[in-house]
């Protein structure tokens, strides 16, 4: 959305186009996602690495991703790895707080 200290008329200009249809996209929001780094992550390990957040049980990931516990093990670590981060509670933090994890 446009900064709070925008013009009443760019606000309602922005509104009006919404309402129509059409798409307001932030240009600041545009050029942060647009100059973001890739995420090293592939789209498995971040399959995995989601509802791995916190201390869930490998078991209970691979219930979720139809995975074997094995392979939830290998991702999760791969994922660790990649990131150079000491566990997967920190790779998982590393991934939210980083535009290109919570997109890739």
């Amino acid at each position: 959305m446009p900064e709070a200290s925008a013009p009443g008329g760019t606000l309602a200009e922005v509104i009006r186009r919404v309402h129509g249809g059409g798409r307001y996209v932030d240009p600041a929001l545009a050029a942060d996602a647009l100059t973001a780094p890739e995420c090293p992550l592939t789209p498995r390990e971040l399959d995995v690495l989601r509802p791995a957040e916190l201390a869930t049980p490998v078991s209970e990931v691979s219930h979720c991703t139809s995975l074997s516990i094995g392979s939830v093990r290998n991702h999760l670590s791969a994922a660790v790895s990649t990131l150079k981060v000491a566990n997967r509670a920190e790779a998982f933090r590393t991934t939210t707080r980083s535009p290109a994890g919570s997109g890739a």
